[in-house]
C-alpha cells in the first residue's frame, strides 16, 4: 500500500533524524537538521487536515454569505449592506466544490473570504450599530476565531 504524503512526510523526518543527524559533526549542522525536521512534521501535520479544515471553513462562510445575502433581499435592506449584492449573492450560491483537491478548496475560499471582507469592514466599521450587523458578527465570530486560530504559528519540536 502506498504511504500518503504525511506518512511519507513523517518517514523522510525520521530518516533524517536516525540516519543522518548522528553522522554530522557539527552542533551548528545538528541544530540545522533538527529545525528542518520541525519543518517537515509541521508541514505533515498541517497537510492532514487541511483539506477537512477547508471544507468546514468554506461551508461555514458560504452560510453567512447566504445569511448575508437574505438581508439584503429583504425590503428595506440599509445601502451600505445593499452594495455588498454583487459579491455576496454569487458567494452564496457558490455549487459544491467539483473535487476535494487543496487548489479547488482553497479558491473557493478565497472566493468566499473575498466576497465577506468589505461585509466584515462594514459591520465593525460605518455599520457596526446598525441592528443587521448583530446577527452577522454573532455568526461571523466563531468562523473567524477558527480561522485566526489555523493561521497561528504552531510551536516546533
Amino acid at each position: 500500500m502506498r504511504p500518503n504524503t504525511p506518512e511519507l512526510v513523517r518517514g523522510l523526518s525520521a530518516n533524517l533524524l536516525t540516519e543522518l543527524l548522528p553522522r554530522l559533526d557539527s552542533a551548528w549542522a545538528q541544530a540545522q537538521l533538527r529545525s528542518v525536521v520541525g519543518v517537515l512534521e509541521s508541514i505533515a501535520a498541517e497537510w492532514d487536515g487541511a483539506a477537512d479544515h477547508l471544507v468546514r471553513e468554506n461551508e461555514a462562510l458560504q452560510q453567512i454569505c447566504t445569511h448575508a445575502a437574505s438581508l439584503i433581499s429583504d425590503a428595506g435592506a440599509a445601502p451600505a449592506l445593499a452594495e455588498n449584492a454583487p459579491a455576496l449573492r454569487p458567494a452564496s450560491t457558490l455549487p459544491p466544490a467539483a473535487d476535494l483537491r487543496l487548489s479547488t478548496l482553497a479558491e473557493r475560499n478565497t472566493a468566499l473570504w473575498t466576497a465577506l471582507i468589505p461585509l466584515i469592514e462594514l459591520i465593525v466599521g460605518p455599520c457596526e450599530a446598525a441592528p443587521w450587523a448583530a446577527d452577522l458578527k454573532r455568526e461571523l465570530a466563531p468562523a473567524l476565531r477558527r480561522h485566526v486560530a489555523g493561521h497561528a504559528p504552531r510551536p516546533v519540536g
